[in-house]
């Protein structure tokens, strides 16, 4: 069964390779960071961080996999209520890091101007960050991550009638969204997450998971073969993960614009979260993923204020697996230090009237 342990070791594996990402992948910044690389040489590093950009898709299909449970188990015939009441849950997350981010950003910056500066005294511009709709309207963002913020709202938006629709076609919707993603590659054009379509095919798959109880069943069917028979399909899913990653590197840009790199990280990724649910929650490995996960939404959105701002505090090992061990444990704390925040100030509380409120009040 794909319980919420399972849900928070596939994000722990995803956060930790989205910051494996965004500290490796770009060598200027490695360059400007000065890191060092002892185990292994860059152009390897390199090939692997570009590969952890799987970690998008993985947080993508977790995150349809959820909603689309939710919405199973609420009332069909209130959408509205159901896409407000988790517009709120996902602002909830979002405006704590964004309010500590936007105050202590010109702690770190040459700047005398106030908060504001960044950008460029617009209360417009500061009104769409705060919303987490920079990404759609082309205007500036704080961190470039928050891009997400405005995918995951178009995702609750969207969700009700993409439920509804897999839940008519059933498996068809598969090579429906494929067909649709080759049709419109243009969507949204995101110059930090990319177009927004490249992730069609991992919410379809996390919806008809969801409805399907496909998780359920493909454990089952794991179980009734012998020990040897698993560790083979393991070993097979993990061979064929990378492989795939890899070659997904190298496509070119006549194909990459037919969507095949969304549709192979889609799959990648389907196949990390069906290993995820094997992982043993009891294990330390799987306790620690378990952990990292829990907390991966605050990581998410704070890690890049460390290199993008206080870079002296990520990099000053030197050796680079050590500096993304820095990165790691700073975003970790500071995720933990926000959620006791929230518990003392009766943060969490005040959303969880908003909801109530909009329970009430929403009829449709």
């Amino acid at each position: 069964m794909f319980t919420k342990n399972s849900s928070n070791v596939a994000k722990g594996i995803a956060i930790a390779l989205l910051l494996f990402h965004h500290l490796f992948s770009n060598a200027d910044r490695v360059a400007a960071g000065g890191e060092h690389f002892a185990l292994l040489p860059y152009s390897v590093v390199q090939l692997l961080a570009l590969c952890a950009r799987i970690c998008v898709y993985i947080f993508v299909f977790i995150s349809a996999y959820g909603l689309s449970s939710q919405f199973g188990q609420s009332n069909p015939r209130y959408p509205i209520r159901f896409i407000v009441t988790h517009w709120i849950s996902l602002m909830q997350s979002f405006w704590l890091v964004y309010l500590i981010v936007f105050f202590t950003r010109n702690l770190f910056v040459s700047s005398s101007s106030g908060p504001m500066s960044v950008y460029g005294s617009d209360p417009l511009v500061m009104f769409l960050d705060f919303f987490g709709w920079s990404d759609l309207f082309g205007t500036h963002l704080i961190l470039s991550v928050w891009w997400y913020m405005c995918f995951a709202q178009l995702l609750i938006i969207c969700l009700p009638l993409i439920a509804k629709l897999c839940r008519i076609l059933r498996w068809y919707a598969v090579p429906l969204v494929a067909i649709v993603s080759f049709a419109i590659p243009c969507a949204i054009d995101s110059p930090y997450g990319g177009n927004y379509f490249m992730y069609a095919f991992s919410v379809v798959l996390g919806v008809l998971f969801a409805q399907t109880q496909a998780f359920d069943r493909i454990y089952s069917a794991l179980d009734k073969r012998t020990w040897a028979h698993r560790a083979v399909i393991t070993a097979a899913l993990v061979v064929a993960s990378l492989v795939l990653l890899i070659a997904n590197q190298g496509l070119s840009a006549a194909l990459d614009s037919w969507q095949i790199s969304g549709i192979i990280n889609g799959l990648v990724a389907t196949f990390i979260c069906i290993l995820a649910g094997r992982v043993h929650i009891e294990s330390v490995p799987g306790r620690m993923l378990a952990y990292f996960g829990a907390y991966s939404g605050a990581m998410f959105m704070f890690h890049p204020f460390l290199y993008s701002y206080i870079p002296q505090l990520v990099y000053w090992p030197g050796e680079a697996f050590l500096c993304y061990l820095v990165l790691f444990l700073i975003s970790l704390g500071f995720s933990v230090l926000v959620s006791l925040v929230r518990k003392v100030c009766r943060y969490d509380l005040v959303f969880s009237m908003l909801r109530k409120a909009a329970e009430r009040l929403i009829t449709v």
